[in-house]
């Protein structure tokens, strides 16, 4: 769950600590021609999961 997720929809969550990192796969899906805003947070994205892989 992200702790995004508004307040009431977390009632009865319990938070359990971890060290470790949790991994998840991120699709990012963009059109043809889009906007250069767009190219530009893509291109970050995947910068730091280059990053990410080469640590």
């Amino acid at each position: 769950m992200s702790s995004a997720t508004p307040a009431n929809q977390r009632a009865g969550v319990t938070v359990v600590p971890h060290e470790g990192k949790i991994e998840q796969t991120l699709f990012i899906i963009s059109r043809p021609g889009s906007s250069e805003a767009v190219n530009k947070v893509v291109q970050a994205i995947k910068t730091v999961g280059a990053q990410t892989l080469t640590n």
